[in-house]
């Protein structure tokens, strides 16, 4: 879920300065109730005629601002609920979240972790509703790398003999010859030119609570689609490096004419495989490491 956090913005006032507003109290230095000619309202500290200090903040949408101001802005520690029934709890500055905070969607969807200029930037964790969890690096409220799933554990899943399952996602190539797939490793360079694609899964693993052996018990391959991917490799007799793009999950021609080109045991990497989930966010999948034989 990608979502804009909508911030609502605050007039700065000196008291006494409209002429159709309302004051109760000490508006310029002191406590006081200033309430505005479309009815807007702010309860609290003022100094010099601004905000400053702790107050409330109530907008004319329905959205209300509780929390600290410093020179007529949002600044400091507060929280802030939108007309959406959206609540965002944390830090501000000026005006804006900025800094460690906590914002909840009506949804039941959650957001922990950095913010700056209002969207989510930085490390934090994005808790869905259904207690999947996503854990990363965020960039303008997109996650874009060190993602970690987990999902709520079935009836099924907790029997006696297991102690916890987990699903993340996984790169492999598929190949078109028999439909098989690879994940890294040792592959003849006749089977690499036969490759198609790069695609994503989700991987499945359980844990046996009395030996701690782990069990791989199955895959499923619908959940992710493939937007691009990278292959780099280093020419070990140039020293050149070379990076090759795909926009979608297909290996391109010039990718196979290229390990046309490589020697036995070079290798090359699968990087920077971007894919979309169906909740909608982009995840970027670990490389893949190929050794040619």
């Amino acid at each position: 879920m990608k979502a804009k956090l909508l911030l609502f913005s605050i007039v700065l006032i000196f008291a006494g300065a409209d002429a159709f507003a309302q004051c109760k109290g000490n508006c310029r230095n002191g406590k006081g109730v200033y309430t505005f000619k479309d009815g807007e309202v702010y309860n609290g500290t003022f100094k010099d005629g601004q905000f400053d200090g702790k107050g409330t903040y109530t907008y004319k949408s329905g959205a209300k601002y509780v929390g600290e101001f410093v020179a007529g802005k949002r600044h400091g520690q507060g929280t802030f609920t939108y007309p959406t029934g959206d609540i965002y709890t944390g830090d501000f500055v000026n005006g804006v979240p900025e800094g460690k905070g906590v914002y909840t969607f009506a949804t039941g969807d959650r957001y922990e972790g950095e913010f700056k200029n209002g969207e989510r930037n930085g490390q934090g964790v994005y808790i869905f509703a259904s207690g999947t969890r996503q854990t990363g690096i965020f960039e303008d409220n997109e996650l874009i790398e060190e993602i970690s799933i987990e999902r709520k554990k079935t009836d099924e899943e907790w029997k006696d003999n297991v102690e916890d399952i987990f699903a993340y996602p996984e790169a492999f190539i598929v190949f078109s010859a028999d439909n098989d797939s690879f994940t890294g490793g040792e592959v003849k360079k006749a089977k690499l030119l036969s490759a198609k694609s790069v695609l994503s899964r989700d991987r499945c693993e359980t844990k046996e609570r009395k030996t701690g052996r782990t069990i791989q018990i199955g895959y499923d391959n619908a959940r992710y689609t493939t937007l691009s991917f990278d292959l780099f490799y280093f020419d070990p007799q140039t020293g050149s490096a070379i990076t090759l793009h795909s926009d979608s999950e297909k290996i391109t021609e010039e990718m196979k004419w290229q390990i046309i080109q490589m020697n036995t045991n070079d290798i090359f990497k699968i990087i920077r495989i971007f894919v979309l989930g169906v909740d909608g966010f982009k995840r970027q999948l670990p490389q893949i490491e190929v050794v040619v034989k």
